[in-house]
């Protein structure tokens, strides 16, 4: 690897393999491996990922879309798995707060920002989102507000590599179901936005292609006049994921941040 020599300690190499060669990957992530540096374009350098983050990882050139979009002071990644999202904010916005509950995700994710230069904007944290938010938002309603959080982008769990495969419900239609919010992890997709709209109006929320539309727009209440902005997130001829922006980060409602 190239980790910046101040940065030594936090090679995470030990802790998973850095895959030369797609044979010696798990046959379930091998498919990523072609792919290695639409996802990291210093794979060589030596990035790291674990089983998880090879299929959950937001590719480099999206991750920097929407940190184009989410530029501000302070943006909190709520599931920050191997830290795509987090190095991407770490160049537009002056502090990333990256949570995630696994300890391993975690150390790869500072491993890969340090490989990236990044490392020093951002504070990693291991724990688990729905109690931080949980804490914050009576931190912020029972007393000054500590520290301000501009942004939340939520990018949780869509329920591992085989959540775009058909059930065996549409097969004979031949037509993919809407992907729905309660399919999301670790709660259900509106109980979480509920709660991110608590620390903050300003949410990204990067969801399947095929998303349930008419249940992202539901999220908001009707009567107060704001709108959601989707975003396709396309790969070449390939869409692969959608980002609904909310708040002061969709188009035409920049008063709202």
């Amino acid at each position: 690897g190239t980790l910046l020599s101040n940065h030594r300690d936090w090679d995470a190499s030990a802790l998973v393999p850095h895959y030369k060669r797609k044979e010696d990957m798990p046959l379930s992530v091998q498919k990523w491996f072609p792919r290695r540096h639409q996802l990291l374009s210093l794979y060589d350098h030596g990035c790291l990922l674990d089983e998880v983050g090879w299929f959950s990882i937001t590719p480099e050139k999206i991750a920097d879309q929407i940190a184009e979009r989410c530029r501000c002071d302070v943006v909190l990644d709520a599931f920050c798995g191997v830290g795509g999202n987090a190095i991407a904010f770490a160049r537009t916005c002056e502090r990333v707060i990256a949570i995630d509950n696994s300890s391993v995700r975690l150390a790869l994710a500072r491993h890969n920002a340090a490989i990236y230069g990044v490392a020093d904007r951002i504070e990693f944290i291991l724990g688990d989102y729905i109690s931080f938010a949980r804490s914050y938002a009576q931190l912020v309603s029972g007393s000054r507000q500590q520290r301000k959080i501009d942004v939340v982008f939520l990018s949780p769990p869509w329920g591992g590599p085989e959540y775009n495969k058909p059930a065996e419900t549409e097969t004979n239609t031949g037509e993919r179901a809407a992907y729905r919010l309660d399919a999301v992890g670790p709660v259900h997709g509106k109980e979480l936005f509920d709660l991110s709209r608590q620390i903050t109006p300003n949410v990204a929320y990067y969801l399947p292609r095929h998303v349930d539309l008419t249940e992202v727009g539901a999220l908001l209440d009707k009567d107060g006049g704001e709108t959601v902005e989707v975003e396709e997130e396309w790969m070449g001829n390939r869409l692969t994921a959608v980002t609904c922006y909310f708040g002061g980060l969709a188009e035409g409602q920049e008063h709202l941040f």
